[in-house]
């Protein structure tokens, strides 16, 4: 299973650093059927909702509703999503990212997150959470 954890850091002079950061988490299933790995990922709906496969607005519409109610409840959602990885095309990807990974310097962070980027796409919806 890999963890990595996202966040992103706020700007302006009035960002306090734990209360307003963003976090986007993605784990992938371990146990490989027909040579597809499962990838979730989770987090604000606006980063998720991005990141989903076409064909599915009905479903966003009608989340964003739900959404909207829970946080007029003063409620902290979450948005979750998969997506199915040809095993080749995630080795191909862990070359890259491992690349990107060792440099050194300012480009490592935008390196790093355009691998990331280039993994989470094209999503499926599986549903929110909100405590």
């Amino acid at each position: 299973i890999v963890v990595r954890p996202k966040v992103a850091k706020p700007k302006g002079p009035r960002a306090s650093s734990q209360q307003q950061q963003q976090q986007q988490q993605a784990i992938m299933d371990g146990e490989k059927k027909e040579n597809k790995i499962r990838l979730y990922c989770k987090g604000a709906d606006s980063i998720i909702f991005s990141r989903l496969a076409p064909g599915q607005e009905q479903l966003v519409e009608e989340m964003r509703e739900d959404l909207d109610s829970f946080a007029a409840d003063g409620l902290r959602t979450l948005v979750m999503g998969y997506a199915e990885l040809d095993e080749d095309f995630f080795l191909d990807w862990l070359r890259s990212y491992t690349e990107a990974s060792g440099i050194l310097g300012n480009e490592r962070e935008a390196a790093m997150a355009n691998c990331e980027n280039e993994l989470e796409r094209d999503l499926i919806l599986l549903g929110a959470t909100a405590i």
